[in-house]
């Protein structure tokens, strides 16, 4: 419709042969885009208010949908969209003869401006493209450093939360070691001082068993002196007796082989029973045991 305008011709047969340049166009177009491939898909005939629209009114509805495909579907979307919309204008002018100035060989001078125009109410100029990829590229790199930022932060959190998870960790393991430590030297001390405490009273019971033991030996030692002491005293007391009791004697007799005092008394008594004076008198050679006497002593025989 903007190429209609600007070109000024109404005539059918050039109507006639731009639509069918235009249906050729599209049937012949090629692209591998989804959005492009429904617009060429789609059969409707165009609403006659479109038909009708100024060249003003076309450009800013053309202005609207750049904006829309851009906003809604991105600037490659866009580029193809626009290349698709050019190259069917192009081929519309081409068909329609008239000169040779701009793009085309057939174009005339009011369709190159139109078509020009329309590059540029589609931002579809080499400008316009090289802004787009400028654009995208510094959001490309935009998003890169976001989402490098974002990784870094992920990363950092991540590293913070483990190395305070390790923290954590290790805290509570040597908190754990601690406590176990603490209570092995409790327990290790309690046995420690158990052992001291066992070790008091065993020497404590050895001391009074020492002690016991010293006493009773004492004691013995004591009584053994004492029994001592007392025999010697009867002995000495016996020997004082004896010797006050016989101080005449009648002979003096060597003991021969198979004698006992038995049989010298009754060689000296004309009896055996007076044995004990001859033991009483003699006691201190005979010794305590009254039948041990040896052969060869010599024993004084007391006067009765």
């Amino acid at each position: 419709a903007a190429l209609a305008v600007a070109d000024g011709r109404v005539a059918l047969i050039t109507k006639r042969v731009e639509a069918k340049a235009m249906g050729k166009a599209l049937k012949n177009y090629k692209s591998s885009n989804a959005l492009i491939r429904d617009v060429v898909s789609n059969d409707e005939d165009p609403d006659k208010a479109i038909k009708k629209a100024t060249q003003s009114a076309a450009e800013k509805a053309l202005g609207r949908i750049s904006g829309t495909v851009e906003r809604k579907l991105g600037s490659d979307d866009l580029d193809a969209f626009n290349d698709f919309l050019l190259s069917i204008g192009r081929s519309i002018a081409e068909a329609a003869g008239e000169g040779i100035l701009g793009i085309g060989k057939n174009t005339s001078d009011e369709e190159s401006e139109a078509l020009q125009s329309l590059a540029s109410v589609l931002k579809a100029t080499d400008k316009d493209k090289r802004d787009r990829r400028q654009a995208k590229q510094a959001a490309a790199q935009a998003k890169r450093t976001a989402d490098a930022k974002v990784k870094a932060t992920a990363k950092a959190t991540a590293e913070a939360k483990s190395a305070a998870k390790a923290k954590a960790v290790a805290d509570s393991k040597a908190k754990t070691e601690a406590a176990a430590k603490a209570k092995a030297d409790a327990e290790k001390a309690k046995a420690a001082a158990a052992i001291q405490a066992k070790m008091k009273v065993d020497q404590r019971k050895r001391d009074m068993q020492a002690k016991a033991r010293a006493k009773t030996a004492t004691k013995e030692r004591d009584e053994r002196k004492a029994a001592a002491e007392a025999k010697a005293a009867e002995e000495a007391k016996a020997k004082a007796a004896s010797k006050s009791r016989f101080t005449v004697f009648v002979a003096e007799h060597k003991v021969a082989s198979g004698e006992n005092l038995s049989v010298i008394s009754q060689k000296y008594y004309n009896t055996q029973a007076n044995w004990r004076f001859i033991y009483e008198a003699n006691q201190d050679l005979i010794g305590d045991n009254p039948s041990l006497i040896r052969v060869g002593q010599l024993l004084k025989i007391p006067k009765l």
